[in-house]
């Protein structure tokens, strides 16, 4: 089943545009309701997510539909140096599109090295390592 590059273009727009909105929600609405974290510990990166995300499914679909127009050309080199530049470049959007998951996973990290452990469980003692006896 062979698409031309406006149809790969429109199709991955709404894959990417539909993934963000997941994440967007998750990082800025479904995880601050749960109180794993503060809705400030994120508040100050929700206009750049806004930008961000759109931009990279745009990016995405762009590389993608470049991809898809260049199926077309004769010479295997080319074919393979412009792929391989519209597979970087669509990293680029993937960043965009993927970074409030990027954001919960700092936010978690920060909150994991700032986390008092020895307060949290005081009279956890690390359990000796028992070998396991040989079976016969």
């Amino acid at each position: 089943m062979n698409k031309d590059a406006g149809t790969v273009f429109q199709e991955d727009v709404k894959v990417g545009l539909m993934t963000w909105v997941v994440l967007e929600a998750a990082c800025f609405w479904g995880i601050p309701l749960t109180k794993a974290y503060p809705y400030e510990d994120v508040s100050n990166w929700l206009i750049p997510s806004l930008f961000m995300g759109p931009i990279g499914a745009l990016i995405v679909a762009g590389s993608s539909a470049w991809i898809v127009a260049n199926q077309l050309l004769a010479d295997a080199k080319k074919k393979d140096f412009r792929r391989r530049v519209a597979q970087g470049i669509s990293l680029l959007g993937f960043l965009g599109i993927a970074f409030p998951l990027l954001l919960a996973g700092v936010v978690f990290a920060r909150a994991l090295q700032e986390t008092d452990w020895k307060n949290i469980l005081p009279n956890a003692t690390p359990t000796p390592y028992i070998k396991p006896s040989p079976r016969p």
